[in-house]
C-alpha cells in the first residue's frame, strides 16, 4: 500500500510538472513579452494579431450597430454597468431603435457570446495584459491609434480638435481602468470568471464608443462653427 501510494504520488507530481512545463510564461513589465512555444511576442503584437481578425472585426459591427440603436443621450455613469446600461434601455426604450427590449437583451447577448469568444481565442494577449505592471496604463496607449488625429495649423480647427481629443482620452482612461480591475481577479481556466471578465468588459467597451460618438458629433459642429 505504501508503495503505490508513493507511486501515485510521483504520478500526480510529474504529470503537474508535465503541464506546468508547456504552459506559455509572461514576464511581468510594462514591455512585457508573451513566451510562447514559437518565440516572445510583443503585446503590441497580440493586439493587433486580435483586432485584425475576422471574428473581432465582426465583434466591432455588432457593437457599432447595438450603440447606434441605443441612441443614448446623458450621463456616462447612468450606463457605466451592465446592469444600468439594460435598465436604462428597458425603461427608455421608446428613445431607442431597437423593436423591443427583448430584442435589446439579444443584441446585447450576442454581442457578449461574440466578445467571450474574442477573448477565447486571444488568451495570450490578455494574459500578457494581465502580467503588465500597470496594465490600465498598457491598454490605453494600445487604444490610442483607434482616435488619434493629425492636429490642423488652424487655430479654430485645432481648438476643436483638441476638445475631442482630451474628451476621448479621458473615456479611454475610464475604459482602461475597467478592463483593469475586471482582470485583476480574472482566472483564465475558470469559465465563470472569464464570464464575469467579458461581461464587465463588454459594458465598459460600449460606454467607451458612445463617448468617442459623441465626441466625433461634438468636434464636427465645432468645426462647422469653424468654417463660418
Amino acid at each position: 500500500m505504501k508503495k503505490i501510494s508513493l507511486l501515485l504520488i510521483a504520478s500526480i507530481f510529474i504529470g503537474f510538472a508535465a503541464c506546468t512545463n508547456e504552459q506559455d510564461t509572461v514576464t511581468s513589465k510594462d514591455s512585457v513579452e508573451f513566451h510562447t512555444k514559437s518565440g516572445a511576442i510583443s503585446l503590441q503584437s497580440l493586439y493587433n494579431i486580435m483586432t485584425t481578425s475576422t471574428r473581432y472585426i465582426s465583434l466591432k459591427g455588432l457593437r457599432s450597430s447595438f450603440v447606434g440603436k441605443m441612441q443614448f443621450k446623458g450621463l456616462m455613469t447612468d450606463i457605466n454597468t451592465e446592469a444600468k446600461m439594460l435598465n436604462w434601455i428597458r425603461v427608455n426604450i421608446s428613445r431607442t431603435t431597437f423593436a423591443s427590449y427583448n430584442q435589446a437583451e439579444l443584441e446585447w447577448n450576442n454581442i457578449k457570446s461574440e466578445s467571450y469568444t474574442v477573448t477565447t481565442e486571444n488568451l495570450e494577449f490578455f494574459s500578457a495584459l494581465k502580467a503588465q505592471a500597470n496594465p490600465s496604463n498598457s491598454y490605453y496607449n494600445l487604444l490610442q491609434p483607434e482616435y488619434q488625429i493629425a492636429l490642423s495649423e488652424n487655430p479654430c480647427t485645432k481648438a476643436c480638435q483638441g476638445a475631442f481629443l482630451s474628451t476621448v482620452n479621458s473615456a479611454a482612461q475610464t475604459y482602461s481602468n475597467a478592463v483593469a480591475q475586471a482582470m485583476a481577479s480574472w482566472i483564465s481556466v475558470n469559465i465563470q470568471s472569464t464570464n464575469n471578465m467579458n461581461s464587465t468588459c463588454s459594458s465598459a467597451r460600449i460606454n467607451f464608443d458612445i463617448a468617442i460618438d459623441e465626441a466625433a458629433n461634438t468636434q464636427q459642429l465645432c468645426l462647422a462653427g469653424c468654417n463660418n
